[in-house]
């Protein structure tokens, strides 16, 4: 474990172009502000990426976003009792605590002295991760093809944990998509189907879910 004082939100580290010492005053600045929004001297369990993962990670820039982008199209017709966005938010919020990835943002340890760290994001929202958009009905694949090729191209907000969802409705045969988003270096292909299968059911009933054995409660 760590201090949480000890380790600064990513990206938030002062400009590349400042001086030296602004810089340093933009560190202990981001410090100030973190510890102040925990409890001071709180320990929480952190977890350092490997550098093959923190690769992902620095390869990121303006033109290549390194995060994958899923989708998953779903017949809502034999959801019991009726299809409703809320009734997946709150599933997806009961399962929250079966995929880690998702509620923990990256942490970036000061002067860049060694790779950055996992941690739980004390403000977590689902609101800022999960979204639902409305298509023009009667849409088609072609609308479908469209509005990911839009949501693919936008990169993932680094000062929070790294993944979006978004459910998309109004498509002419009544099904609706579900397209998500995750950074590379959170996420890889064994990884991604591993958490698929804790998020998702195999069929219309919902499984129980195992409450978790420490709550989480940002």
């Amino acid at each position: 474990t760590r201090r949480v004082a000890d380790l600064v939100p990513l990206h938030r580290c002062g400009a590349r172009s400042a001086s030296p010492g602004k810089r340093s005053a933009a560190v202990t600045l981001r410090i100030q502000e973190f510890t102040a929004r925990t409890l001071i001297g709180q320990t929480l369990i952190m977890e350092r990426l490997t550098g093959a993962d923190a690769s992902f990670l620095y390869m990121e820039n303006p033109v290549v976003h390194m995060h994958v982008t899923g989708l998953m199209i779903l017949d809502p017709s034999t959801v019991p009792g009726g299809y409703a966005f809320e009734k997946f938010r709150d599933l997806l919020i009961s399962r929250i605590h079966l995929v880690p990835a998702f509620r923990r943002r990256l942490l970036r340890v000061p002067f860049g002295l060694d790779h950055p760290v996992w941690a739980d994001d004390p403000d977590f929202d689902i609101d800022r991760h999960l979204t639902r958009e409305q298509i023009p009905a009667p849409a088609g694949q072609d609308d479908l093809q469209d509005y990911i090729s839009d949501y693919a191209s936008e990169p993932l907000d680094m000062d929070i944990p790294l993944w979006q969802m978004t459910v998309i409705e109004g498509f002419a045969d009544g099904s609706i998509a579900i397209v998500s988003k995750m950074h590379h270096v959170a996420v890889d292909g064994s990884t991604g189907t591993d958490m698929l299968t804790q998020l998702v059911d195999f069929g219309p009933e919902i499984r129980p879910t195992p409450a978790p054995d420490v709550p989480f409660d940002p």
